[in-house]
C-alpha cells in the first residue's frame, strides 16, 4: 500500500523508489516531445539546471539500455533512470514535460482488507486534494469503508460491471488500484 501510495505523488513516475528517509528518489521518467531536456545533451545538464543535480543511471531508448556519457543526448520517448533530491522532483518533471504532477482522480478496487483500509488512511492522513472512490464487492467490507473513510466515494458492486465503471467514471481516472482477491 504504501509503494502505490508514493506512485501516486508522481504518476508519471515509470519507477519511484525512496532513499535516505526519502530525501532522495531513484525515478524513472519518459522524456516527452516538448520537454525542456528534449535534445540536450547530458554534459549540458549544468547548463539548464545549475542550481541542483540529476545524477543519470541510465536510459533505455526503443528497448535499448544505454549507460550515459556526457557526450548523450535526452531524446523525446527516451526513458530516463535517475537520482534526483526529492526537494526537486516538481521541477524536474516539468523539464520531462511532464506539468501534471499528482493524481487528481483515483478509483480503487477492493479495500475492505488490511491493505485496503491502510491506503486510504495513508491517503487521509497525506490530505489528499483528488477525488477517490472505492469499488468493493463485499457488503460489509464496503459498509466498513464508507464509515471510516469521509470524502470517499464507497461502491458496493463488482468492479468488472459496465455501470459500475461508468458510475465511478472511469474514463477519467489517472489512477487504478487494484487492491482486490481478484486483482
Amino acid at each position: 500500500a504504501k509503494s502505490i501510495f508514493r506512485n501516486l505523488k508522481i504518476p508519471a513516475a515509470l519507477d519511484l523508489i525512496p532513499f535516505n528517509k526519502e530525501k532522495i528518489s531513484f525515478l524513472g521518467l519518459k522524456c516527452l516531445t516538448k520537454a525542456p531536456l528534449a535534445g540536450i545533451k547530458l554534459a549540458d545538464f549544468k547548463e539548464i539546471v545549475p542550481d541542483f543535480s540529476i545524477a543519470v543511471a541510465c536510459i533505455v531508448r526503443q528497448e535499448e539500455v544505454i549507460f550515459p556519457s556526457g557526450d548523450l543526448y535526452i531524446m523525446p520517448d527516451d526513458e530516463v533512470y535517475f537520482m534526483v533530491e526529492n526537494k526537486y522532483v516538481k521541477r524536474t518533471l516539468e523539464l520531462f514535460g511532464h506539468e501534471k504532477n499528482t493524481a487528481r482522480k483515483l478509483v480503487i478496487f477492493g479495500g475492505g482488507r488490511k491493505q485496503g483500509m491502510t491506503f486510504a488512511q495513508l491517503l487521509e492522513e497525506a490530505d489528499f486534494e483528488g477525488e477517490v472512490s472505492f469499488i468493493e464487492k463485499n457488503p460489509k467490507e464496503a459498509q466498513m469503508l464508507a464509515e471510516k473513510l469521509e470524502d470517499v466515494l464507497v461502491i458496493n458492486g463488482d468492479g468488472l460491471s459496465e455501470d459500475i465503471l461508468q458510475e465511478v467514471q472511469i474514463s477519467s481516472a489517472d489512477i487504478t488500484v487494484a487492491l482486490s482477491e481478484d486483482d
